[in-house]
C-alpha cells in the first residue's frame, strides 16, 4: 500500500504595493494648513515658593511647554522643549540624528533610563513623520500618549492566559 504523497502548498505572492492615493485639493489644503499654523502648549511657570526670584525669572524665560498630568497637575516637559532646533542646545545632534536615520532598516535603541532615546524619538518624529506608540503609560512621569496601547497590551494578555478558573466551592466546605 502506497502512502499518499503530501506536499506543502505553494504560499501566497505578496499583494502588490499600491501606491498611497491621492489626496484632493481640500484635504491637502487642510493639511498644509494645520502642519504651517503655530502651535503652542501651555508654558510652565515654576512655583514661586521653590526658586528664588532670579532663577525663576530665568525658568520662565526659556518657556519650557508642560503638560497636564492624570492628577491635572502641570509639569514642565522637557521632551518637547526647544523640540525641532534640538541642534540650538546640542551642536553635535545634527550629526547624531543623521546617522540615527540614515538606513533602511529596523533599529533597536536602548540606552539606560534618562539618555534621551525618547527625545530622540521625539525628534525623528517631528522631522520625518510619523507615529509614536508608548507601550508603557505613567500619567504623572510620562503624561505623552495615551493609554489606549498599554491598555491593549494587557487585554492581549489576559486573553493570551485565558479566563482564571477556580473550582466551585462545595456547600459542605
Amino acid at each position: 500500500m502506497s502512502s499518499p504523497q503530501t506536499s506543502t502548498p505553494e504560499p501566497a505572492p505578496a499583494p502588490e504595493h499600491k501606491p498611497v492615493p491621492e489626496l484632493d485639493g481640500h484635504t491637502k489644503s487642510t493639511i498644509r494648513t494645520f502642519l504651517s499654523s503655530p502651535f503652542s502648549l501651555p508654558v510652565w511657570n515654576p512655583d514661586p515658593t521653590l526658586y528664588t526670584a532670579s532663577d525663576r525669572q530665568r525658568l520662565v524665560d526659556l518657556h519650557i511647554p508642560t503638560v497636564f498630568t492624570t492628577h491635572d497637575e502641570l509639569y514642565p516637559d522637557l521632551n518637547l522643549y526647544a523640540l525641532g532646533n534640538l541642534e540650538v542646545l546640542d551642536p553635535e545632534f545634527t550629526s547624531r540624528f543623521d546617522d540615527f536615520v540614515s538606513g533602511d532598516s529596523h533599529i533597536a535603541l536602548v540606552n539606560t533610563s534618562g539618555s534621551g532615546k525618547t527625545r530622540l524619538l521625539f525628534e525623528t518624529v517631528h522631522r520625518r513623520w510619523g507615529l509614536y506608540f508608548n507601550s508603557s503609560y505613567e500619567g504623572v512621569s510620562n503624561p505623552l500618549g495615551s493609554f489606549d496601547w498599554t491598555s491593549s497590551i494587557n487585554r492581549l494578555k489576559f486573553k493570551s492566559r485565558g479566563p482564571q478558573r477556580t473550582a466551585p466551592i462545595s456547600p459542605g466546605g
